[in-house]
């Protein structure tokens, strides 16, 4: 249930009806100005919709000349207006200018859509991740599944209509944010309830997905955190942040865990492939040694020095690029966990500092080698 439709059964005061009631027309006229701009939609369902808005407007100007009655001169002016989608509500936050703000509205009705504005950001910030959501698992379902013309197609113009509900859903916010500014916000602070919207705030983790290069360096955009946190209790938000950072956090040191894998691996392939080197220059200077011909004993020695000199060359990069070898009275596991970084945090430390503690590199080969004597 929408927190402006939740409201109606709520309120008892026909002043916050009247508001909400205005709110609401405001929200078809953006909606038939959308469906306008399109030019795909039937004309005779274009005037009906027109039809239906106009007649609902003038249902509720009867309450607003009501609640104030300085605006029937304005009120008059507008029946050169052709379309209904166009018209001028002249609710409080229609005023730009503070002083005829104070002229033509009442304090409490800027009051009364101060509050029903913050309810109407938090709805459109709501849906707009609903419409995020579909929209990934759609696109991610187009790359897998669809095939050929037809299907991808069909796949298209599905995502362009979740786009065009993102957009209004954008635009929604975006305006319940200029009016909570221009009334200057009495219920809160709106410059930092509700931050400027941004392409990259719509950035969501991929779900489902293996984590792709540099998206463990991007952080939880603030929309994924806004709604959970205005309908959580005060004591209860730092429960909600901690669970909100839980999911990144672990798979970041599942990611961690991985890599250190891979590095691990990489390095194992060094050291067997300069053993392989070392191996296969022992067997060719047998062979030498072994072969009566002169012409199979040069051939068998130049192959040896070209798998010593393979040899040499692997040691040498994997040490100048921190590898080394386990010592004389190390096992591989052993010589492995001596060069693991260290993984164990003290959360204590953490929280007493502003910065988190990096973690520790690789030790250099001559630092391993002194530990493990």
């Amino acid at each position: 249930v929408h927190f402006a439709d939740a409201v109606d059964a709520q309120i008892t005061g026909s002043r916050t009806k009247f508001i909400n009631q205005g709110l609401k027309i405001e929200s078809i006229q953006r909606q038939l100005k959308a469906l306008v701009a399109k030019g795909e939609a039937d004309p005779t369902e274009v005037v009906k919709q027109r039809a239906e808005l106009r007649a609902q407007i003038a249902k509720w100007r009867v309450q607003q000349v009501k609640f104030t009655p300085s605006l029937e001169k304005l009120i008059l002016s507008l029946l050169t207006v052709a379309t209904p989608e166009k018209e001028e509500l002249y609710l409080p936050s229609s005023f730009v200018d503070a002083a005829e703000r104070s002229r033509y509205t009442d304090p409490g009705l800027v009051f009364i859509e101060c509050k029903l504005r913050r309810g109407q950001a938090y709805d459109s910030l709501r849906d707009l991740k609903y419409v995020l959501k579909h929209s990934g698992v759609l696109v991610r379902t187009k790359r897998q599944h669809s095939r050929g013309v037809t299907f991808n197609l069909r796949s298209t113009k599905l995502i362009r209509e979740v786009s065009s509900k993102k957009t209004s859903w954008i635009q929604k916010y975006i305006q319940a944010r200029v009016c909570l500014m221009r009334l200057g916000d009495t219920t809160g602070n709106a410059d930092s309830d509700f931050p400027e919207l941004k392409d990259e705030d719509m950035w969501m983790p991929a779900v489902g997905e293996d984590a792709v290069l540099g998206e463990g360096s991007r952080d939880v955009r603030w929309i994924w955190k806004k709604h959970l946190l205005y309908s959580s209790k005060p004591e209860m938000k730092e429960t909600v942040l901690e669970q909100l950072e839980s999911v990144p956090w672990f798979r970041a040191k599942a990611d961690m865990h991985r890599w250190l894998e891979e590095v691990e691996l990489l390095e194992e392939e060094f050291r067997r492939f300069a053993c392989g080197c070392d191996k296969m220059k022992e067997t060719w200077e047998r062979l030498a040694v072994l072969n009566t011909n002169p012409a199979y004993a040069a051939y068998a020695h130049h192959k040896a020095d070209m798998y010593a000199q393979m040899a040499t060359e692997a040691k040498e990069k994997l040490v100048a690029a921190g590898g080394g070898w386990p010592g004389d009275n190390q096992t591989l596991i052993q010589y492995l966990r001596t060069r693991r970084p260290q993984l164990n945090v003290d959360w204590s430390q953490i929280q007493s500092q502003p910065e988190v503690p990096v973690l520790q590199d690789y030790p250099s080969s001559s630092s391993s080698d002194s530990e493990s004597e």
